[in-house]
């Protein structure tokens, strides 16, 4: 089993002219080149708000509250 300790993202809130969005992490397992079911339960890794004008940057959330993980191939969800 391995353990997933952290999950980074590059995201920047350029693209926005007002208010503000966040965005969550899931993750799914692989089912043949797609998501299959929710991993833990469908506990997020965290959430972050994207502020208009943001520049880009890496985002970390700490994943070691999560399980440990079967080798196998897995889908990190962002939603908004």
């Amino acid at each position: 089993m391995e353990r997933v300790t952290s999950l980074s993202v590059y995201l920047d809130g350029l693209g926005a002219t007002s208010g503000g969005e966040n965005v969550r992490t899931v993750l799914y397992k692989d089912s043949n080149g797609v998501p299959d079911s929710l991993v833990n339960g469908g506990n997020t890794f965290g959430s972050v708000e994207i502020r208009p004008g943001m520049e880009p940057r890496w985002i970390t959330w700490d994943a070691h509250q999560q399980g440990p993980l079967p080798p196998g191939k897995y889908w990190l969800i962002l939603q908004t």
